[in-house]
């Protein structure tokens, strides 16, 4: 895996990606405003609330994962 820093490179729109934020935290989440490479959303699934989102500000870095092989 390999961390592109959003100050210079374009994060992919809509794909889920690994991000770091400016607090040290990391999330797996997905950008959705093209203007705002620092605002993206997570989807949280919760059994008893369903589904939820959650916005994330301060990304500084975001990583595509390498795709892994699924055994059956």
């Amino acid at each position: 895996m390999k961390w592109y820093s959003i100050k210079t490179h374009k994060p992919p729109m809509e794909t889920v990606c690994l991000i770091f934020t400016e607090n040290n935290y990391y999330y797996i989440a997905k950008l959705i405003d093209e203007s705002n490479f620092s605002k993206w959303v997570v989807d949280n699934v919760c059994d008893e609330h369903g589904t939820y989102f959650e916005t994330i500000y301060g990304v500084t870095h975001f990583c595509i994962p390498d795709p892994v092989e699924i055994e059956p």
